[in-house]
């Protein structure tokens, strides 16, 4: 079972990607940010909750890239689904350089999107996120 963090600004993404993740039973949604948190909340969120996979908004680029290059220092190796309507090849280019392997867009297509956690799941079976690294934890 995948356990997913979801953090997106934009109302009408979440209430999508709500509507299209409950169709999906291998995941959970653990919990959503509405606003764009801190790397160290977020790193909270991911070891209270036990989430193996993050899928936010990349509407918003600069926080996505800070986003992304946060998580990848904290958990090397945590899957990160980017969602949203922005199709920009540089964008999409800049986060799949930063370890972003899937994308998501709008309107979001049911099978794409389990394509996506399928393909998500089949790399952790291979390359689990570093168990060592959630364990550590500093309050």
């Amino acid at each position: 079972m995948l356990r997913c963090v979801v953090i997106s600004s934009d109302s009408q993404l979440t209430t999508e990607l709500g509507a299209a993740l409950a169709k999906v039973p291998e995941l959970e949604v653990v919990k959503v940010f509405t606003d764009c948190p801190s790397a160290n909340e977020i790193l909270r969120t991911i070891r209270v909750r036990k989430a193996n996979l993050l899928l936010f908004n990349v509407g918003d680029f600069l926080g996505a890239e800070f986003l992304a290059k946060s998580i990848d220092d904290l958990i090397p190796g945590i899957p990160i689904i980017t969602a949203g309507d922005h199709d920009d090849p540089k964008v999409l280019h800049r986060v799949m350089h930063l370890g972003v392997r899937e994308h998501v867009s709008l309107p979001i297509q049911e099978t794409l999107l389990r394509e996506a956690v399928e393909a998500v799941r089949q790399r952790l079976e291979t390359h689990p996120v570093a168990v060592q690294k959630q364990a550590d934890l500093y309050t």
